[in-house]
């Protein structure tokens, strides 16, 4: 495996899924898929699947890998990590549970890229949620790859994709305002009618972003 570090690039829909996601369930870890591609020594989250609040069972995880695996075939993207939103307010750093979930995705790994694991920071993240605050974005997101100790705290270069005329933190607050949905799986398996409560793919999430950046 190639010991040269990827830098990651997160598109818009995808920082707006995870900060959605976080901003749903305050008072809880969140986790969830990354998709997308990997570019010679580059990672472009393309997407954010939310998977779970609270603690990620080893059935859950694996039901949702399989899922987006199978719901996103025809995307041409792949799974290039994992994302946490941890649960206390000052913690910035992945727990136990983040770091053998992002490991594990190596092995189901085929072309034996380096997933990474984005962590989210709440206390810039509340920046953006409050004050719209577009510098918060990029610090709100630490990319993280795997050290010499063969775990994933390891900092890597990282930034957000352009969103056209508006800018990050906007599509966050706003889509906030609006009450956009972005349920995670566990939220879709709770709901009284799972067929309203939209996992993914997460159509309104895309044309909303859409909309926002034309």
């Amino acid at each position: 495996m190639s010991t040269k570090k990827s830098s990651v690039e997160v598109a818009p829909a995808a920082v707006v899924a995870m900060m959605l996601h976080a901003s749903n369930h305050v008072h809880e870890a969140v986790h969830g898929i990354l998709l997308g591609k990997h570019d010679n020594d580059k990672i472009s989250v393309t997407e954010a699947v939310p998977v779970c609040h609270g603690a990620p069972t080893h059935p859950l995880v694996e039901a949702a890998l399989g899922l987006v695996e199978k719901l996103s075939e025809n995307k041409q993207v792949v799974v290039v990590g994992w994302y946490v939103s941890p649960r206390l307010f000052d913690d910035d750093k992945p727990g136990p549970a983040a770091l053998k979930i992002v490991s594990s995705l190596v092995t189901t790994n085929s072309d034996d890229k380096e997933p990474t694991l984005l962590v989210l920071q709440n206390k810039s993240l509340a920046k953006v949620w409050q004050d719209g605050d577009e510098k918060a974005v990029a610090e709100s997101i630490q990319a993280l790859g795997k050290d010499f100790g063969k775990q994933w705290l390891e900092p890597l270069n990282s930034s957000i994709a352009s969103a056209g005329k508006k800018n990050t933190a906007s599509l966050v607050q706003k889509g906030r305002n609006e009450k956009l949905q972005v349920m995670d799986l566990v939220d879709h398996f709770e709901a009284d009618d799972p067929t309203i409560a939209k996992w993914y793919p997460n159509e309104s999430l895309t044309r909303f972003v859409q909309e926002q950046t034309q």
